[in-house]
């Protein structure tokens, strides 16, 4: 059988991604879903797509059995909560929400209704992310027992120090935006994906910047700029995260795995290509092949295509839960609160 997939929005991530999908093996892309009409039917000429609708249309949709979200922040719990209702199978960008109630919630409506719900991390999917999993967890691994994670997600998103913010929305507090839930979410997943754990203890600080030309004037659309975060995770290792969409140059997209006798540099680590080991004097590089680039989104298509036919869903439910927490956890700790 073959899943019948809609993209919900029509911005760069849903552009980026729809293709990979309809290379999946089950998975076909239908129909693209946007606010208007023209919008739609646009994006959907572009693409490729032999259907297009509104938001509202797609829940009437007799012939869409998944839907993938590709909606700012804020309406990701909201649209995964209606899609749900409307008997649709989500895939929902990251984060999926970022309260453990929230989260718990979802997952019961999912479960209730008999449908599957997933957090789009595509990383997890990838053949190195499993390698990593190893270097972290096994007991002869080439870098020796993990002693501690450094991962970065430090870059500039549409120019942050210049006009080009004034339009994005994820400098908008109002739509969830943020380092923390547009980027930090990666590294913190990371750690929690490659250790098995949730962290026991926790640190975080953040930069706030207020740069969106929304409505508001006087501040409160700030959101943080940069963030770090730091702690321990039950077993002991240590994490030391940081993540920024202000970068006034360049950009530095990476993992450490540090062990006590080598560490493990996993460069672009949310679409792998290799990862050096080095350990013992000399740097071994294991390549990815088709594993990067694109490569997860298609991967991902394919495992969630295989969890509405029964399989376990990757990330599962709970894994997803406790991410939400972890960011619940942060935010507090940086003192950022949304609307409503």
């Amino acid at each position: 059988m073959t899943l019948r997939f809609a993209i919900m929005g029509t911005g760069r991530i849903a552009g980026k991604v729809a293709p990979c999908i309809a290379e999946a093996e089950g998975c076909d892309v239908t129909v693209a879903a946007s606010r208007s009409h023209e919008r739609g039917h646009e994006f959907a000429s572009e693409i490729g797509i032999p259907h297009a609708c509104t938001y509202d249309d797609l829940l009437e949709c007799d012939d869409v059995d998944a839907v993938y979200v590709t909606l700012p922040n804020n309406d990701h719990p909201v649209w995964s909560e209606k899609l749900l209702k409307a008997g649709k199978h989500v895939l929902c960008e990251k984060p999926l929400c970022w309260t453990r109630a929230e989260a718990e919630r979802l997952f019961t409506l999912a479960a209730d209704r008999g449908l599957v719900l997933v957090e789009a991390f595509m990383y997890v999917h990838s053949p190195l992310t499993a390698e990593a999993v190893r270097l972290a967890r096994t007991s002869d691994s080439p870098i020796g027992s993990l002693r501690r994670i450094e991962a970065r997600f430090d870059i500039s998103i549409e120019d942050g120090h210049k006009a080009g913010a004034k339009s994005n929305v994820r400098y908008s507090r109002a739509l969830a935006g943020g380092s923390v839930m547009d980027l930090g979410c990666y590294p913190l997943s990371y750690v929690r994906h490659l250790t098995g754990e949730t962290p026991a203890s926790l640190e975080a600080g953040a930069e706030m910047v207020d740069l969106f030309g929304g409505s508001r004037s006087d501040g409160s659309d700030a959101v943080d700029g940069r963030a770090w975060m730091r702690g321990a995770m039950p077993s002991g290792v240590e994490f030391d995260l940081t993540c920024s969409m202000v970068e006034p140059s360049g950009h530095l997209v990476e993992a450490r795995l540090i062990g006590k006798r080598g560490e493990a540099v996993v460069r672009d680590f949310p679409r792998p290509a290799k990862i050096e080991i080095i350990a013992g004097g000399e740097t071994r590089v294991i390549g990815a092949g088709k594993a990067g680039g694109l490569a997860p989104y298609t991967l991902q298509a394919e495992s969630f295509a295989r969890a509405v036919g029964g399989a376990e869903p990757i990330p599962s439910p709970a894994w997803s839960i406790e991410q939400a927490g972890v960011i619940e956890r942060v935010l507090g700790l940086i003192g950022l609160k949304f609307d409503g």
